[in-house]
């Protein structure tokens, strides 16, 4: 149980850490308006992840050889993510905030909606998700 909350509670931090990012961004821009659409993406992604979570819990799939492939999965995902910020962690900040001001430079709302699902998508997917189906 414990474990489930550090998990949980780092994976809210980061998330809470990128969308304050790209909201501040967007204030400063003065582009205040494209708030609805991190907001929409956000809760579209969290819809989306529990309906994808009832879905799993409702197979009827071999429980630890699913569970066994997920591991090798995340390790694979966990060592890539290492590189990753290893190599961008620095740049982290500008990345996100020239996507954003890509996209506001569009008037893309839908893009921002996009990005903001896409992005919430990959944070859930993994296996140490609080949206992730109990035994």
């Amino acid at each position: 149980m414990l474990q489930a909350f550090i998990i949980t509670l780092r994976e809210g931090v980061e998330a809470a850490l990128i969308v304050g990012i790209t909201l501040a961004y967007l204030a400063k821009i003065g582009r205040p308006e494209l708030r609805k659409a991190v907001y929409a993406g956000l809760g579209a992604a969290f819809v989306g992840s529990i309906a994808l979570a009832i879905v799993i819990s409702r197979t009827q799939w071999n429980q630890d050889i699913l569970e066994g492939w997920i591991m090798l999965a995340a390790a694979f995902f966990v060592v890539t993510m290492i590189i990753f910020m290893m190599r961008t962690g620095r740049k982290l900040k500008g990345e996100i905030e020239g996507k954003v001001g890509s996209l506001v430079g569009q008037g893309s709302s839908f893009g921002l909606l996009h990005l903001f699902f896409s992005w919430c998508c990959v944070k859930a997917r993994k296996p140490s998700s609080p949206w992730r189906p109990s035994r």
